[in-house]
């Protein structure tokens, strides 16, 4: 009799436990949500993490506070994302400079991008562009092929630094373009678009949401953009893709939405559907478009497919281009 008390002790306990897991995910969100962005105020993720937070908490009715934790290039942002309780109150903004190409550039990272993290969905994305400073003897991108093909390694391209998107996929679209250019790296894009503006190096790739004023105002001309269709604002500029050799040439940043790993499936989906309404509200949308930004979700496992697909592009990249990192 004791063993059959016991075990029906059991199964209540059980399925009070279950209840109140259930629970607590039915009543997601019921406190303020930290959103963790791994780096500083003011660039692309900071950007969007500051729109989806706001339209989350429009969505929601709950806060949702962003976190800026920059130091040690994402690294310590990361961790905390990833050392979280994975309840849903500490959220994270991904995207492919974390998930895409640090991890190429830091073998050592103290955690697997690709196993550690709970992938929800893509937010946003924004194209590369090629831009040259206005004196540029070339005028479009065929004439800049032609002439850096007809001088090899006498032109140079600034990035906003060594192993950075911008810089990973200047060597890609050199290695499959025939072509040669020494690379200028700075710490950061500002700085290098400085240098391009004065005419001190005469090309820069970065990414399209910080090129657009300076587009607008002719202070740089821009020679390509990459992205999968041309852009409304600046629709005479080509995209790569309308190049026979870059066909399958694929450059943007993208934004997602992460949490600490082994997140309940039913609560990942719960915060995947609110963030897909929050990025479908109108102010939302036009706040991102406006500067140059791209709203897109996704699935998490499109967005796991994604980070796979750009972990083996850029490592062949640093290996095609004999790329070595500090």
């Amino acid at each position: 009799m004791n063993i059959k008390r016991n075990a029906i002790a059991a199964m209540l306990l059980v399925g009070l436990g279950l209840s109140g897991t259930a629970a607590a995910q039915d009543s997601w969100p019921s406190r303020t949500v930290t959103l963790v962005v791994p780096f500083a105020p003011g660039g692309s993720n900071d950007v969007v993490g500051r729109a989806i937070a706001d339209g989350l908490t429009a969505e929601t009715g709950t806060s949702f506070v962003v976190e800026n934790l920059p130091s040690a290039g994402g690294i310590v942002g990361m961790q905390k994302i990833d050392g979280a309780k994975p309840d849903g109150y500490t959220l994270g903004i991904g995207s492919s400079s974390s998930f895409g190409t640090s991890p190429v550039v830091n073998t050592k990272l103290p955690y697997d991008v690709e196993k550690d993290f709970t992938q929800i969905t893509e937010l946003a994305a924004v194209p590369m562009v090629i831009v040259a400073t206005p004196s540029f003897e070339a005028s479009n991108f065929q004439q800049f092929v032609d002439l850096v093909r007809a001088n090899p390694g006498k032109y140079a391209y600034a990035s906003g630094g060594i192993g950075t998107l911008g810089h990973f996929g200047m060597e890609y679209l050199l290695n499959k373009m025939g072509m040669q250019m020494l690379h200028v790296p700075y710490k950061g894009a500002g700085q290098a678009k400085i240098d391009v503006v004065a005419g001190q190096v005469p090309v820069l790739i970065e990414n399209f949401a910080s090129s657009v004023q300076h587009i607008r105002e002719g202070q740089v001309k821009p020679l390509v953009i990459a992205f999968e269709n041309r852009i409304n604002m600046f629709p005479d500029v080509p995209i790569v893709t309308e190049f026979e050799e870059l066909k399958d040439f694929q450059l943007e940043g993208w934004m997602s939405l992460i949490g600490p790993g082994d997140m309940d499936p039913a609560l990942q989906e719960k915060i995947r559907a609110a963030a897909a309404k929050a990025l479908e509200r109108p102010e939302i949308r036009q706040r991102l478009e406006a500067i140059g930004y791209y709203i897109r979700t996704s699935t998490p496992e499109e967005l796991s497919a994604r980070i796979s697909t750009d972990l083996k592009r850029w490592r062949d990249v640093v290996k095609n281009a004999n790329l070595t990192f500090n």
